[in-house]
């Protein structure tokens, strides 16, 4: 059922699926082709949208039959206005169809005018009206269409540029669209410049037998996409991910499985990921056996779209997507690989092998990375053709080399640099790539080299957070690798092609035979040999240790000694055999996960330490070593559960910005010098089962975030008002909790309150007036009677579960709520009915009254005369659910679905089972019949209903979900 509702909310709005394009685009080429035009599909693009754009620079007189055909399988369309558009009968024949298209199908148009005022396209005046001067001759007879046309299309709400910023609008141009199609699978990012990816796309489908047969595919169908390294298997993958996921029950989207299954229990953790995104419950592997059951036992009756990037070993393709019987009818597996001959062991239904870019697509790829646009300047199209060659239509090659040739405006320099690579012996890749390398300054080398060792992949604040420790301004060197486009930020964290990640590595290797005389340490062969023989040298700057399980090792306990100059220790899954006597001064970030030793070393001197991240260590004292280092930052010491007390905060820095302590299931208190620390943003506590009470006075005017769930022995918080930045704050499963202070009602910046399961909370606040607050979370608090009365101004609240309370009744203030999008009052047993004033919330668009078996009838329509709260012009008198969740109310009073069609005639989803709706009922109404409304609810898409006669009332024209349970 819940899967059921999730859809019908996605996809409320569009109760045909099958469509070819997100969005049509219509305009005029000659005014906005080469820029707003270009900028705005480039995008849409990127955000994963189908786009069609006809942009032929050639268009006869008629509108062709395949264009209209384009038109009406969109979902969507945007109408560029701009001052030359009315003079095109093409694009006017293009506007007539798309209105159309609204009228019957009910597509979504969005009017853009750019540089054009408004009223002039509505009242065809100023250049709409001279053009329709010089049609008047030759198109007498379509005149008034084209006229109507526009004047609709001027009056839907849209953008006009005006005197904004193109980027500004495109961005909320994106945004609008984004919320709308609100696909059933996210959409993945695939390219800063997706260039030549629909026509790789024409190619994999026009060989691709599941959409070539006359009917749906009954089978699994494994596609394997193949080629070297850097050729655009993942763009492609993803690029088909996008175009296709609407079609499937669920999907997932598995990155860098070749890296990801490296990791102690790598692929046991992809099969729970994999487990997790299809059914979206957390399912516990034991072992890959076990995961192989449940994936076939779980999936075997699921269309399903799955991705397996980067694919390197027959083992991943066996235990993930092991054969075709472990998925139900119509499954896609799609998987990216170096390798052909897995695809062929594996049985894949088709190979497909990447071809390298073609010579206009390459130049394209080029100049966008060079030049920010889809074409070099005149002056540079040579030089440019030139170095694209030398790419041999390889996109990392293009976009690598476009990069690093932006920041140069002079040719002659172009000329040296496409010289000096072309008097190189054995060109490749690898050189077009060192070129970027050798051009960075001497610091910026020093922050590709660790991001390229040790942190490629990981979250980019924790990225940040490292390299400002170890380099000066880390951020500026940050932003020119993205600008050479040789690292990227995708879904919060920093990755790097592995090409770039080899290369990288190979420069380190190339600093010496010896591994002790190189700079960074990694492979975990060069490591032990250092630290078992106690050969370290200054010219250690960094190491990493990870192993892919917990393994006991032989080290000399003064391995560090002669590693004077050492900055970077990242150790996980280690344990010494003996205690580490000496840990260098120089050390500015120590990550080592399960450190057990109960105090760092005695001899450490810590003043240049920023960052410390010893979760799951045996230490017992934070503070015991940490004397006087005012550098130190960043602290996570989570599931240490050894440690016991905190030592004065004062006495070891100051300058917290991050402390993390969650799961020290031993710690009872914290010290009241943590109100010293005016910079601290973070503080999670979270499982500290044994916390008793924190400090009565939080001065933390810099917190932003504290987490205090499942502290169960927490009975009193503290006073809140000095922390007025904080903006989330979760107290869930806190069961001691009676009552939150007062001083929450200063904390105006609050985005975030979550007080799910507290099960002795007893009151809330007596007036609620957080005007920040986006999300309130009282799920589960089974002694909360009374929810308080709401300010005026707070107008952002979106999400509201007050569902398993003890609420008898909701505040008439309710209504004040403007943002307000889901009310989830399911199992308040205890609420007897709803305020008028709920009608006054304009965008709420879920409500679930599932189990609230003594509301019998919903309230009447509000009138400002019977409750003048929140009385305002603006508000609506009718509220515009989409999704109404009614079941097991037990409601017998059939008036009550009449009120539900008058007050929510816009429901794309009702669920009435386990109601009282049956025949007996409705025959005892006035009418002997049951209730004349259903026929209201016109956008209605997913109905369940136990009783057969009611559900026959509705409308099935573009039900998708009907179930009706006898």
């Amino acid at each position: 059922m819940g899967s059921s509702i999730a859809l019908a909310d996605s996809w409320a709005l569009f109760p045909n699926l099958e469509w070819s394009y997100d969005v049509f685009l219509s305009f005029r080429g000659e005014d906005t082709r080469s820029n707003f035009t270009s900028h705005l599909v480039m995008a849409l693009q990127q955000k994963g949208v189908n786009v069609f754009i006809d942009d032929k620079l050639n268009r006869g007189e008629q509108i062709s039959e395949s264009l209209f055909r384009s038109i009406e399988e969109s979902l969507t369309s945007i109408v560029i206005f701009s001052k030359n558009y009315a003079y095109s009968s093409w694009c006017l024949d293009e506007l007539v169809k798309i209105m159309e298209c609204k009228k019957s199908k009910g597509q979504i148009v969005w009017p853009i005018f750019y540089k054009v005022d408004p009223s002039d396209v509505r009242k065809q005046t100023g250049s709409f009206g001279e053009a329709f001067t010089t049609h008047q001759a030759k198109f007498k007879t379509k005149i008034q269409i084209w006229r109507d046309a526009l004047t609709a299309a001027a009056n839907l709400s849209g953008w006009d540029l005006g005197t904004r910023k193109e980027a500004d609008l495109i961005q909320d141009l994106i945004k609008e669209v984004s919320s709308i199609l609100k696909p059933t699978c996210m959409s993945l990012y695939v390219a800063k410049y997706p260039v030549g990816i629909d026509s790789q796309l024409k190619k994999l489908r026009s060989n691709f037998n599941y959409w070539t047969q006359d009917e749906p595919s009954i089978s699994v169908y494994m596609v394997g996409i193949y080629g070297m390294g850097g050729i655009g298997k993942t763009t492609l993958a993803k690029a088909l991910y996008n175009k296709i996921a609407y079609q499937f029950e669920a999907c997932c989207f598995l990155s860098n499985v070749r890296e990801a299954s490296k990791k102690f229990n790598g692929l046991v953790q992809l099969q729970e990921t994999l487990l997790y995104e299809i059914l979206k419950v957390d399912l516990k592997v034991d072992n890959l056996d076990r995961g192989i059951n449940i994936i076939r036992n779980k999936l075997r009756s699921k269309k399903v779209l799955i991705a397996l990037d980067d694919v390197d070993k027959l083992e991943q393709l066996e235990v993930l997507v092991g054969g075709h019987d472990w998925f139900g009818a119509g499954s896609i597996i799609i998987v990216t690989t170096r390798n052909r001959h897995l695809l062929s062991i594996h049985e894949f239904d088709q190979k497909y092998r990447i071809q390298r870019m073609n010579l206009n697509d390459a130049l394209k790829l080029f100049s966008w990375h060079a030049f920010k646009k889809s074409h070099p300047p005149s002056t540079y199209l040579d030089l440019s053709k030139r170095a694209t060659s030398y790419c041999k239509g390889h996109p990392l090659a293009l976009v690598v080399l476009g990069s690093f040739l932006c920041t140069r405006y002079d040719q002659a320099e172009w000329a040296s640099i496409l010289d000096e690579f072309e008097n190189s012996l054995n060109k490749d890749i690898n050189d077009i790539l060192q070129i970027s390398f050798d051009g960075l300054e001497e610091k910026v080398k020093e922050i590709f080299l660790d991001i390229s060792c040790f942190l490629a992949g990981e979250k980019v604040d924790y990225v940040k957070n490292i390299l400002n420790a170890c380099h000066f301004n880390a951020d500026f060197g940050i932003i020119v690798l993205m600008d050479l486009s040789l690292i990227i930020v995708e879904n919060d964290k920093v990755k790097m092609h592995d090409l770039i990640r080899q290369m990288g590595k190979k420069i380190v290797n190339g600093e010496s035979s010896e591994p002790e005389k190189r700079s960074r340490l990694w492979l975990v062969q060069d490591v032990l040999k250092v630290l078992s023989d106690n050969s370290g040298t200054d010219a250690i700057k960094a190491i990493k240790l990870e192993l892919p399980k917990p393994t006991r090792l032989d080290v000399d306990p003064r391995a560090f000694r002669n590693m004077k100059n050492l900055r970077l220790l990242m150790v996980g899954n280690a344990r010494f055999s003996t205690d580490i006597k000496y840990l260098p001064n120089n050390l500015k970030w120590i990550k080592w996960h399960g450190f057990a030793q109960k105090s760092l070393p005695s001899s450490f001197i810590t003043k240049d330490l920023v960052g410390l991240d010893l979760q799951h260590s045996l230490i017992r004292n934070l503070g015991k070593e940490l004397k006087d280092c005012q550098g130190l930052k960043f602290v996570d010491l989570s599931y240490s559960t050894s440690l016991e007390k905190i030592s004065d905060f004062s006495a070891i820095s100051s300058n917290f910005i991050e402390l993390y302590l969650s799961n020290c299931t031993k710690l009872r208190t914290i010290p009241t010098s943590i109100a010293s620390l005016d910079k601290l943003v973070a503080l999670n506590l979270n499982h500290c089962l044994n916390l008793k009470k924190l400090p009565n006075y939080l001065m933390l005017k810099s917190l932003k975030i504290l987490k205090l769930g499942y502290c169960q022995k927490l009975e009193e918080l503290p006073d809140f008002s000095p922390s007025s930045n904080l903006q989330k704050l979760y107290l869930n499963n806190c069961t001691k909790l009676r009552v939150i202070p007062e001083s929450i009602r200063a904390l105006d910046s609050l985005l975030t309150l979550d007080l799910t399961k507290c099960t002795n909370l007893e009151k809330l606040s007596n007036y609620l007036a957080l005007k920040s607050l986006v999300y309130l979370k009282l799920s589960g608090c089974s002694k909360l009677e009374k929810f308080p009365e709401i300010d005026e101004n707070m107008k952002c609240l979106r999400f509201l579960d007050l569902d398993f309370t003890a609420i008898k009744e909701l505040p008439s203030s309710i209504g004040c709520l403007n943002e307000l999008s889901v009310l989830d009052l399911e199992g308040c047993t205890n609420l007897i009915s709803l305020p008028s004033t709920i009608y006054l919330l304009p965008n709420l668009r879920h409500l679930r009254l599932n189990g609230c078996s003594r509301i019998e009838m919903l309230p009447n329509k509000w009138h400002p005369t019977n409750d003048p709260v929140c009385s305002s012009p603006n508000h609506k008198h009718f509220v515009e659910f989409t999704i109404s969740e009614l079941e097991n109310c037990k409601i017998s009073n059939a008036d009550f679905m009449n009120m539900l069609c008058d007050v929510a005639p816009f429901s794309s989803g009702l669920l009435l089972s386990e109601n009282k709706f049956s025949n007996r009922m409705l025959s005892e109404n006035k009418s002997s019949s049951p209730p004349s409304c259903p026929h209201k609810f016109k956008p209605l898409w997913n109905l369940e209903s136990r009783d057969s006669k009611l559900s026959s009332t509705f409308p099935r024209n573009g039900c998708h979900w009907l179930l009706i349970v006898e």
